[in-house]
């Protein structure tokens, strides 16, 4: 995963179910909708399939239990049958979904069936869903060795219309011994063949034909001589016999391409059985479809010789023994243009589909047309476009019917494209209006016009909607329509239409509506003591609920059933009430108080603690005097505490206090608090000093003189390697890497960050240099250089040894060579934190290790691939995900080529980790395997076996800056397990209060779900199979 920069530990993730017990869910539609009657989701057929094809992997969803059978209605019957796979009835009594293939056999020739595809329940022996196609005929196309082949002449030659002795040139280059005669006999009663006789090479050459692109067949007649002696005329001349030809002598046609100086073999005529066969025998061949071809006809042996060597005979007696003789007639050269082809595998689009038809002949061109299968194939007559390629956009789902044209006359068979299936694009939804929370209005934009939407609304579990399932709403008129959202629900839409394909689900977030507050009414109010009662009338459009304590009412537990009740209630007592609805699903109303009345309210009290979040600072924890009542409070003596002064801070939880003072020696903080009762009397002033010397949470940044700077254990924050060793070593697999090389860290200056900093070197497939040469483990545990030109042979992928380099150019040693180097100091637990840009070429990995020496990181590197790395390290940069791994971790983390800020809490003796990035946790590691050992900060950027890519790059490097550790004590003991607890809250800012006392630095993610806090770091941190999950999920 190229250009990820991650730190590769253990993602925890915690998953809530929402459950509500109210009635309904309600949503209103213009135009109406009408709820769906389907029983499942059912597969949208083609409407055009093709005799022969098989649909497979067709999904049906029954959600009655029911066996559902397959039947065939024929509307118009061409004897077409369908066999469903793996049977004619599926039964749905176990499982909802079953998978089904159609194949279409039988049919007439040439004919369309039109047939209801019927799904019938067999528990009412109903039909449950249908679906209509239309059957055709796949198009007529032979080929040339098909006896239905046919096609138009592009050469021939019957050799009738010359004379005798003549040498024809109508389609030939080159002929010799060779001449128009029937010595041997030809086609027919009248006329000659192309007879061959004489001395010499015996052969026919054709002109060149370009036969690019086209069917082509090529078909003659030929004799061989059938006569058992040989003849002479008066003269003694046997130039015109028809001797019988010998084995070995007979003729090869044989083709030439681009007229190069080989001729390639196509037919041996052989011999008939019956040496003395006298008429002509037809011969046939399919040609390849050959740019300049020629072809010829060749005698390559023969058994003539000549006599007579007197001088005064030598030139009469020169043909006397020719023998072998054969002769070619009708000779015709038929073509016929090949179809187009589409070009690409692409035969789906959204919205539309660009294809492509490829002309395979030389200046043909393509008369093409869209339909939905049904239409006819075109015409090379109806139309004359240019030659070359044709591109059609397609916006409905069909096929394309084509033929390719020559000259506008000739014309290929009918070409009828894959099928081409356009998906619809999904319905848009924009918020137009909400009714204070009680009503969301929606405005519905379909992709197009005059189309329908299929729509589900309910819960988490309610199924998804289909084109065959789910509350079907037209929209007819135009391609907007509007919804009015009333209670709770999710909405899930597919935009649906003639000549596409359902579209996407659409699933809205989870719509939130809750009525209005209730209001309250104080019964014949007085003035009274603290054993005084008040009536009050609670009042709501809705049930109500309430509660007399500080607790809010929930609508499920606490309501009355009543839209108005009446309560009786002490002074000091609060009430605190919402509205339910009644018939649908909804949150509850936003709470409203009341009370307590005309009494005096106790002084607050006061608790402080050191902060676990900041460096010299007090948590203070307030709590009224009184049951029921606030508090409100400043720090400091300035100003005068008011109860109805609203600029005067509210106590809503324990907040923090931390010294201004410079310097911060001996300094307490003044803390002054009042309790505050709606209706009655503020109490008392309470003030109270707090000490904040010794509070040192947090101290990570401070100055050397503050009191907390005991807590620093090693800072670098300018490279200085004296505080660092450097490493020369190998590991990974033996034959994988070069290992990690000192010479490849150094101090370089980043002007980006205006420092200094510890420069880790990686050399990739691509470095050119040639040093430092990698290192190899010898037997006895040494460190020795490889030699300049040792190949790395050993690779993870299976089947495959991948390394790129020539030992005769490069020098292959000094390739897959990273770096590595480690604090000298070394610790049990603290608080590490740095500044990394770690290397982004695909290949590498960067990474940060907290065990004990390199020789334990090396023991605990693997050559196998790894997911993700273990224990006490950490990948920085890139994914740990093999080849042929089920999952494949999502997005790109920083691959922006910056720093980034790690801190890293480890405990080893108690076997447990976090890390942060960029002030956020991203992972946890719980259950490590303890040890009271120390250990130092390594950073390395190496080579792995495989699992990080090819590392086909020059020079790559990792950078490290601001290295410091801290005692571990600066976290003060917060590791953000809520793993161990039940956070009960009633609002987010609950669980987000956790999270400030009890984790060290934020997390992702901490909500109040249910009553209790969920919480959860970034998914991009997580393992690449939880990461699929939550994706999945969400």
């Amino acid at each position: 995963m190229k250009g990820r920069s991650l730190l590769a530990w253990l993602l925890l993730v915690i998953h809530v179910s929402l459950a509500s017990a109210l009635p309904s869910y309600q949503i209103y539609t213009s135009p109406t909708f009408q709820s769906s009657t389907s029983v499942g989701a059912f597969p949208e057929l083609p409407p055009v399939l093709v005799q022969g094809e098989t649909i497979s992997d067709l999904a049906v969803t029954v959600y009655s239990r029911d066996v559902i059978a397959f039947s065939i209605v024929p509307v118009v019957n061409a004897n077409h049958t369908f066999t469903f796979s793996p049977a004619a009835s599926l039964d749905f009594t176990l499982s909802q979904t079953q998978v089904v293939s159609i194949t279409i056999g039988g049919g007439q020739t040439n004919a369309s069936g039109t047939y209801w595809i019927q799904y019938m329940a067999m528990s009412s022996n109903s039909t449950i869903f249908r679906s209509l196609v239309v059957v055709v005929p796949r198009p007529v196309n032979y080929f040339p060795s098909d006896p239905l082949w046919s096609g138009s002449p592009l050469a021939s030659d019957t050799f009738d219309s010359l004379s005798f002795g003549a040498i024809p040139t109508i389609m030939w280059s080159t002929i010799e011994q060779g001449f128009a005669s029937d010595a041997c006999g030809k086609v027919g009663s009248t006329g000659n063949a192309l007879y061959f006789t004489h001395l010499g090479l015996r052969q026919a050459i054709t002109k060149i034909f370009d036969l690019t692109g086209l069917d082509a067949s090529l078909s003659f007649a030929y004799i061989y001589g059938y006569l058992q002696r040989e003849t002479y005329d008066a003269s003694g001349n046997n130039t015109l016999s028809c001797e019988q030809v010998q084995p070995g002598a007979e003729v090869q046609v044989e083709v030439n391409v681009n007229s190069s100086t080989t001729w390639q073999p196509l037919l041996v005529l052989p011999i008939p059985p019956a040496s003395t066969q006298r008429t002509m025998l037809n011969a046939t061949l399919a040609l390849p479809a050959l740019p300049r071809a020629s072809l010829r006809w060749i005698q390559h042996n023969q058994t003539s010789g000549r006599v007579g060597s007197v001088r005064g005979t030598r030139y009469q007696w020169q043909y006397r023994n020719l023998f072998d003789q054969w002769a070619i007639d009708n000779v015709n050269l038929t073509v016929r243009v090949q179809p187009p082809s589409i070009s690409g595998q692409v035969t789906r689009g959204v919205d539309s589909l660009v294809v492509l038809l490829n002309a395979a002949a030389t200046n043909s061109s393509i008369v093409a047309i869209m339909g939905d299968g049904t239409h006819p194939f075109p015409s090379c007559a109806n139309a004359g476009p240019p030659p070359g390629n044709v591109s059609l956009t397609v916006r409905t789902i069909g096929y394309i019917h084509a033929v390719a044209c020559v000259n506008g006359i000739q014309q290929s068979y009918g070409y009828r494209s894959p099928r081409l299936v356009i998906q619809s694009l999904p319905p848009v939804f924009n918020v137009t209006a909400s009714n204070d929370s009680t009503a969301v209005v929606l405005r519905v934009t379909m992709p197009r016009p005059n189309m329908t939407m299929r729509f589900t609304f309910g819960d988490r579990s309610t199924a998804p909607p289909s084109c065959s399932y789910g509350s079907l709403m037209n929209v007819s008129n135009g391609s907007v329509a509007n919804m009015t959202i009333t209670s709770n629900g999710i909405l899930r839409a597919v935009a649906c239409g003639f000549g596409v394909v359902g579209s996407d689900v659409v699933t809205l977030p989870a719509f939130v509506v809750k009525p209005n507050p209730p209001n309250f009414t104080l019964v014949n109010a007085t003035n009274v003591t603290t054993t005084g009662q008040f009536s009050v009338t609670i009042a709501s459009n809705g049930s109500v609920a309430y509660s007399t304590t500080a607790q809010i009412p929930t609508c499920g537990s606490d309501n009355t059933g009543l839209f108005s009740t009446t309560l009786t209630i002490l002074p000091k007592q609060q009430i605190v009430a919402v509205s339910c609805c009644v018939n649908t699903f909804c949150n509850d109303s936003s709470p409203t108080w009341f009370g307590p009345v005309n009494a005096s309210a106790a002084v607050p009290r006061i608790s402080t603690s050191c902060s676990t979040t900041s460096m010299l600072s007090a948590d203070v924890t307030l709590v009224p005097g009184t049951i029921g009542g606030s508090v409100k409070y400043k720090i400091g003596l300035d100003g005068t505490l008011d109860c109805q002064n609203a600029s005067i801070s509210t106590y809503n939880g324990t907040f923090t206090v931390a010294a201004t003072q410079t310097p911060i020696v001996n300094t307490s903080i003044v803390i002054r608090a009042i309790t505050c009762i709606d209706g009655l009397l503020q109490s008392s002033e309470l003030i109270s000093r707090v000490s904040v010397d010794g509070c040192c949470a947090g101290a990570m940044t401070f100055s050397p003189t503050a009191p907390c700077s005991s807590m620093l254990l090693f800072r670098d924050s300018s490279c200085n390697l004296t505080q660092w060793s450097t490493w020369t070593t190998q590991y990974g697999g033996s034959n994988v890497n070069g290992g990690v090389h000192a010479d490849n860290v150094e101090c370089i200056y980043d002007a980006s960050i205006n420092a200094t900093v510890i420069n880790l070197n990686a050399h990739g497939d691509k470095y050119s240099g040639s040093t430092p040469l990698g290192v190899a483990i010898a037997s006895n545990l040494s460190v020795v250089a490889r030699n300049a030109t040792f190949m790395l042979d050993s690779w993870a992928l299976p089947g495959i040894r991948y390394f790129p380099c020539n030992p005769n150019a490069a020098t292959c040693a000094a390739r897959r060579v990273g770096a590595s180097v480690s604090t000298n100091s070394s610790w049990n637990a603290g608080v590490a934190s740095f500044d990394m840009k770690a290397c982004n070429a695909f290949g590498s990995i960067s990474e940060a290790w907290l065990v004990g020496d390199l020789a334990t990181i090396a023991s605990a590197v693997v050559s196998q691939p790894s997911t993700f790395v273990d224990l006490w390290r950490g990948a920085l940069k890139q994914d740990r995900t093999w080849p042929y791994s089920q999952y494949v971790a999502e997005g790109s983390v920083v691959p922006d080529d910056r720093y980034h800020r790690y801190v890293v809490q480890w405990n080893r003796t108690e076997g447990r980790a976090n890390v942060y990035r960029d002030g956020m946790l991203v992972q946890k590691f719980r259950n490590l395997s303890s040890s009271a050992d120390l250990a130092p900060l390594t950073f390395h950027v190496w080579f792995p076996n495989a699992w990080a890519g090819v590392p086909m790059f020059d020079t790559c490097s990792t950078r490290v800056a601001n290295v410091q550790v801290m005692q571990l004590g600066v976290a003060s003991n917060r590791w953000c397990d809520w793993e161990q607890q039940s956070l009960p809250c009633e609002v987010d800012a609950h669980c987000s209060k956790w999270i400030e006392t009890s984790c060290f630095m934020p997390v992702a993610s901490a909500i109040c779900i249910e009553g209790l806090c969920a919480f959860s770091v970034d998914p991009l941190f997580a393992l690449p199979g939880t990461r699929s999950q939550i994706a999945w999920t969400n």
